[in-house]
């Protein structure tokens, strides 16, 4: 989805995303992103898929099923117009995930059952 700062810790994530306006703002909007009861935040990380792009990933770990988590996120969705669209190169997660647009952004949501630090991602990306 982007480039990773891992490297950095939270503390200079934070001060990183404080810096900028623009991810100040995605900041901001990607935070108000409705999450499930039991989504337990464990990070987060920036960073830019190219010189078009930002984006912002909250990772969370959670004992509730896809199944549950995909029905949330389409209602949640569906309810404020945002629709959906996978790219080529984005049919992969289709079966652990979903990618949906609004006026220029873009939030995915992929479920991440092999890493034992996380088990969804919510990533907020927007054209600069």
């Amino acid at each position: 989805m982007f480039l990773s700062c891992s490297e950095l810790t939270q503390e200079e994530i934070e001060q990183k995303i404080s810096e900028s306006k623009k991810f100040r703002k995605l900041n901001e909007f990607c935070e108000n992103v409705p999450k499930p009861d039991g989504f337990r935040f464990t990070h987060k990380d920036f960073g830019g898929g190219n010189s078009f792009t930002i984006a912002i990933a909250y990772y969370y770990k959670t004992n509730i099923s896809f199944s549950q988590v995909k029905s949330f996120y389409l209602e949640y969705f569906r309810n404020q117009g945002w629709k959906r669209k996978i790219f080529e190169d984005e049919k992969h997660w289709r079966d652990r995930g979903f990618i949906k647009y609004q006026k220029g952004k873009k939030i995915i949501v992929v479920e991440h059952s092999s890493s034992t630090l996380y088990d969804y991602v919510i990533g907020c990306k927007q054209l600069v």
